[in-house]
């Protein structure tokens, strides 16, 4: 299999939140399983040298792959068609960098060998969904796109996980972006839109079961990820552990079983959002006047 991770900008979280994952999956990596991390800064990724192939992404293809529109999870979309291209004659599989591998790789393949695609979970129907979900599903809804007229039996699956059968991922890949430009041509697509894609293009041509129980997709609960995150790289550099260590080490999350989702409190989070409104910190002006001699 071709295994592929996505990660680009600046912030530094989403490149901890993906080496970790990668971590996660070299663990159960077996010989014949290829990894390509697809990097605006792959330089985060040099202690990986040897074990993934990390390809460089520039600004200039970011903007190119999201129409120039800052619909940057289109790149999805492009990264797995790069792939598709470079590696003709392999399964895909695609993990989010929120996505921490627990289950043995022969299970994904073997569902991939009888021809059946993968993806995380399925989330019910956009039409029963947040705001923003349910104008982009009325904006579609009973369109003809690529040949698919978008309907009630379209459900919304989850996109942390997406694998696809060698001899089906040119199609799938072709008509999730048809039909993901075709949204962003509404004007009224929200930010599921690529995912929305993909579940009609799998499931318009492969029978599609979910990964849940192979993976924690923790994008739930990711401050509590964060920190567990944080801990292990600072205690890995304070130890000098080799990366053999650091994925060996990968276990002891296992154990811990921390929560991938956690139900947190709308006044709480309203209530820290305007605090920080009315009580924000000031640096003195004379804060950097000090003088030693």
């Amino acid at each position: 299999m071709t295994i592929v991770f996505l990660v680009f900008g600046e912030n530094l979280t989403y490149y901890k939140q993906t080496y970790l994952s990668i971590l996660s999956l070299l663990r159960r990596k077996r010989k014949e399983d290829r990894v390509l991390v697809f990097a605006e800064n792959p330089r985060y990724f040099l202690r990986l040298n040897g074990l993934v192939e990390s390809i460089e992404i520039t600004q200039e293809q970011i903007k190119d792959w999201s129409l120039k529109i800052g619909y940057y999870f289109r790149c999805k979309i492009k990264v797995l068609e790069y792939a598709a291209q470079l590696y003709p004659d392999s399964h895909l599989l695609f993990f989010d960098g929120d996505v921490f591998v627990v289950g043995d790789l022969s299970l994904f393949e073997q569902k991939l060998n009888e021809g059946i695609g993968l993806m995380h979970k399925n989330e019910g129907h956009p039409s029963g969904m947040g705001k923003k979900i349910k104008r982009m599903w009325n904006a579609i809804k009973g369109k003809t796109i690529d040949g698919t007229t978008i309907s009630m039996k379209h459900d919304m699956w989850n996109s942390g996980v997406i694998g696809i059968p060698r001899d089906s991922r040119l199609s799938v890949i072709s008509k999730a972006c048809c039909i993901c430009d075709a949204i962003l041509s509404t004007g009224k697509a929200s930010f599921t839109a690529e995912q929305y894609s993909f579940s009609i293009a799998m499931n318009e041509q492969l029978i599609v079961e979910p990964t849940d129980n192979w993976v924690w997709h923790y994008w739930g609960n990711k401050d509590g990820w964060l920190d567990r995150i944080d801990k292990f790289i600072v205690e890995s550099h304070l130890c000098n552990n080799s990366i053999e260590r650091e994925i060996v080490l990968t276990d002891d999350i296992i154990r811990e079983s921390i929560p991938v989702y956690v139900d947190k409190s709308d006044t709480k989070r309203r209530l820290i959002k305007l605090i920080n409104r009315l009580f924000k910190d000031k640096i003195p002006t004379d804060n950097n006047s000090q003088s030693y001699s």
